[in-house]
């Protein structure tokens, strides 16, 4: 699809990648997280295709990569990826009955972006932006 993109003078290509990159650091060989964890193969994945992305933005091509955090379900509940490790998690905690204490978890919040707020942002994002950039 880079290819295609650049072979268009007029073209601007849209990436849509993950916050997760934004806290990755490469050392020679090494691909971890700032604080020294071995980062997930999604991350790694989407670190890869950025690197590409931005050697195309270097190459002349105007690019915009979007690094949405957690896409949760949209706001109507319906159509679920009860495959979500965030969905999982759930349905195993209401499963085996065994939830954290409510004194130990009281700061912690799942932060999910509802999909539908998340694809209008994106979408907001590239109609916009005409020159390489990332927004997260």
């Amino acid at each position: 699809m880079l290819r295609l993109a650049a072979a268009s003078p007029r073209a601007v290509f849209h990436f849509v990648s993950t916050a997760a990159v934004a806290s990755l650091v490469c050392n020679e060989r090494t691909l971890k997280t700032r604080d020294g964890f071995k980062p997930t193969g999604y991350a790694m994945t989407k670190w890869v295709a950025e690197t590409l992305v931005m050697r195309a933005a270097n190459g002349g091509l105007a690019v915009t990569v979007s690094r949405p955090c957690l896409i949760g379900p949209p706001v109507s509940g319906d159509h679920v990826n009860i495959q979500s490790l965030e969905c999982m998690l759930i349905q195993s905690l209401i499963t085996t009955k065994c939830y954290p204490r409510r004194d130990a978890v009281h700061n912690i919040q799942l932060g999910l972006l509802p999909l539908e707020h998340a694809a209008a942002e994106i979408v907001s994002i590239a109609s916009r932006t005409v020159c390489s950039d990332i927004q997260h």
